[in-house]
C-alpha cells in the first residue's frame, strides 16, 4: 500500500489531509488550519535533488525557488527550538540492502543534509501545530511528552553533533510517555506534540488523521480519550516487538556484511566501555 495506491506518485491523485500556516518571525507556525484535500504531486523530490537544490544561490525554476523558501522558513522554526532548549539530534544512519544471492550492501546516509534537516523540521512543526490545534477545538488527541532529564542543568541544547556528545545526551533522556493532556517534550522543545505526518508507516497517525477527519466531517471526534489511549498503549506494545525485531535483524545483516569483508581494516570510535567490552561506531559508514 505504501508504495502503491498510497504512495505518492509523481502524477497521481491522492486524497490527504492538509495543514497549512504561516510562519512568523520569531519562528512560530501560527494560523493553523486542517483541511481535506485531493493532492496531485507535480514533482518528486529525492533527498540528493533537494539537497543540490538548497545548496544554490538562487533557484532556476518556481520548485526550486519554493523549495529554498520552505527551507529558509523551517530554519526559522528550528532556531527558534534551539533557543528555547531543544536538542537538535540528528544521528548518521546507513542503508542497508540484501540481494538475492544475500549480498550486503551498505551506504552511508547523511542525516543532517539539508533536505533531511528540513523534512524533519516540517514534521516537528506541523506534529506540534496541530497538537495545540487539537487542544483549542476540544478533541481528544494522544500527546507523547518527555520529561527534563534529573540532571537538565547540565546538559548542551540546540545542536548536538559530535558522536560522543550524542551517545552522552541519549544516556541521560528519559523515555518518551503518552497522555491525553499536552505537556512538554524536553528534546524536542516543544509544549505540546501529536504524531500526524507518517500515516502510512506508523499506525498511531494513521488513528489521528481518522480522528481529524471525522471531527472535520461531522464537528464529532471518532474516538473519547479512552478509546485512543486504549488503541496507543496497544500498538505501542506490538511497535516495541518489532523494533526490537528490526533491530535484530540489522543487526545479523550488519554482523554478514563485516563477514563478508573480512580482509577489511575499519576504522572505529570507541564510545563507550559495556563490561569488558566496547561500544564502537564504525567511521567508515557515517
Amino acid at each position: 500500500l505504501s508504495e502503491g495506491a498510497a504512495s505518492l506518485e509523481q502524477g497521481a491523485t491522492r486524497p490527504a489531509l492538509c495543514f497549512s500556516g504561516e510562519m512568523s518571525e520569531d519562528g512560530r507556525l501560527v494560523g493553523l488550519e486542517v483541511d481535506e484535500v485531493v493532492c496531485r504531486v507535480d514533482q518528486r523530490l529525492t533527498y540528493v535533488q533537494t539537497d543540490e537544490i538548497l545548496e544554490r544561490e538562487e533557484g532556476a525554476n518556481e520548485v526550486e525557488r519554493l523549495v529554498q523558501q520552505a527551507a529558509a522558513w523551517l530554519k526559522r522554526h528550528r532556531d527558534r527550538r534551539a533557543l528555547v532548549g531543544a536538542l537538535l539530534l540528528q544521528r548518521n544512519e546507513i542503508d542497508l540492502r540484501v540481494d538475492d544471492e544475500g549480498q550486503v550492501t551498505v551506504t552511508p546516509v547523511n542525516a543532517n543534509g539539508p533536505a533531511r534537516q528540513m523534512i524533519s523540521e516540517m514534521m516537528v512543526a506541523t506534529c506540534a501545530a496541530v497538537g495545540s490545534w487539537c487542544y483549542d477545538q476540544q478533541i481528544p488527541c494522544v500527546y507523547r511528552a518527555q520529561a527534563a532529564p534529573d540532571d537538565a542543568r547540565n546538559m548542551d541544547t540546540g545542536e548536538v553533533v559530535d558522536t560522543m556528545d550524542q551517545h552522552r545526551v541519549l544516556r541521560r533522556l528519559k523515555p518518551s510517555t503518552l497522555t491525553t493532556r499536552p505537556q512538554g517534550h524536553y528534546t524536542l522543545g516543544v509544549s505540546g506534540y501529536t504524531q500526524v505526518t507518517s500515516p502510512l508507516r506508523r499506525y498511531q497517525d494513521l488513528v489521528m488523521h481518522q480522528q481529524l477527519k471525522s471531527y472535520l466531517r461531522r464537528r464529532r471526534p471518532r474516538f473519547t480519550d479512552r478509546d485512543l489511549m486504549g488503541i496507543f498503549q496497544s500498538v505501542d506494545r506490538g511497535a516495541s516487538a518489532v523494533r526490537r525485531a528490526a533491530s535484530e535483524t540489522r543487526r545479523f545483516w550488519m554482523l554478514r556484511y563485516l563477514e563478508q569483508n573480512s580482509d577489511k581494516q575499519w576504522q572505529a570510535l570507541a564510545v563507550r566501555a559495556i563490561g569488558r567490552r566496547w561500544l564502537v561506531e564504525l567511521t567508515d559508514l557515517v
